[in-house]
Parts: structure tokens; sequence; C-alpha cells
């Protein structure tokens, strides 16, 4: 139920002092957004599993929260974890963020990776939070990034070794879309 920064020393990714339990993992590099989103809740909420028409349902109510992008900025993409405790994942992208919803000089847009929780109750889905996992502004001229999920990214506990291959090997990663 926290955002943790963390910094690159070389190889090791160096979390300051985090709390107890498992991390979904983010990386941002200069061509991709590499991520795991586990089920894992903040506490044991268990429960049932998900069925196949929650992401819908989800998606159903989802335009209805207010948000700094507008409903058809911003795609509901995946969703993790249980009626009691589900982890959605969202992207968010805005070109017209720049003095009054006027465009970026010189183009580029804003985009955001979130982590919406919700759960379900007496059957219709509720959010409980938001957690902004990246938040970029975007120059026109950079490179589009490409979003990618990496189970070995999913619940990651602190000391554990992880070995990322972008775009070879059975470590590859899913792609799930570009960033732009």
């Amino acid at each position: 139920g926290v955002i943790v920064p963390a910094t690159l020393d070389g190889n090791v990714f160096n979390l300051d002092n985090p709390l107890p339990g498992s991390y979904d993992l983010f990386v941002l590099t200069e061509t991709h957004v590499l991520f795991g989103l586990s089920g894992a809740g903040p506490d044991d909420s268990g429960g049932d599993v998900l069925s196949d028409g929650d992401l819908e349902a989800v998606r159903q109510v989802f335009p209805l929260a207010d948000d700094f992008f507008k409903p058809d900025e911003r795609w509901a993409l995946m969703l993790r974890g249980n009626p009691a405790y589900a982890k959605l994942l969202v992207y968010g992208r805005r070109g017209d963020f720049h003095k009054q919803e006027k465009h970026a000089p010189g183009g580029g847009f804003v985009w955001h990776l979130d982590v919406w929780s919700w759960h379900r109750a007496d059957g219709e889905w509720k959010i409980d939070k938001r957690y902004i996992a990246i938040r970029r502004k975007q120059p026109g001229v950079e490179n589009v990034r490409r979003l990618m999920e990496f189970p070995a990214l999913a619940g990651v506990t602190p000391g554990t070794k992880i070995n990322l291959n972008r775009e070879h090997g059975e470590d590859g990663g899913q792609f799930i879309r570009n960033l732009e």
C-alpha cells in the first residue's frame, strides 16, 4: 500500500529502508518501462479469485473517477488480485497539460502509470486508493517507450536477485502497449 522509490547502483536496486513485505517493481529506462503487477495486497485479504468479467466490470465504472486525465485519456490495462483487494494498472496520457490546457511547447505530453486499488462490495466495484508509480513529462523529441510486463518483477522481496532480458529469452517479458 505504499510507493517506495529506488535507485540503481550498478546492477542492484537500492530501496531505502523498505518496510517488510513484497513489492511490485516498475523500472523506467530510455526505451522501456518494465513492471510486474502481483495480486498481493497490504494484508491477507484472500477470498475469491477474479473472474474473466471483472476487468470489464471495473472498466464500466472507471470513467466515473475524477482524475487529472480525462476519461478518453486514460486506459485500464490489467487487473490483479481478488474481489477484496484488486490492483488496476492504469495508463494516462495528455498533451494539453501546459498553461491552461494548451499543448506543450515543441510537442510532447505527460503520462502516468498508476496502480488503483479496488474492492467489490454488493456486486459493484469501488475504488479505494490511487498510487502514481511513474509520472513522466515527455518532450516531443524523446523516444516512445514500450510497456512490458515481467512476472519476475511482481511481488519481489528485498534481496531477491532478478535477471531481466528486455528482448530475448524466457525472461523477455510480455509487451502490453507503446506509451505514446
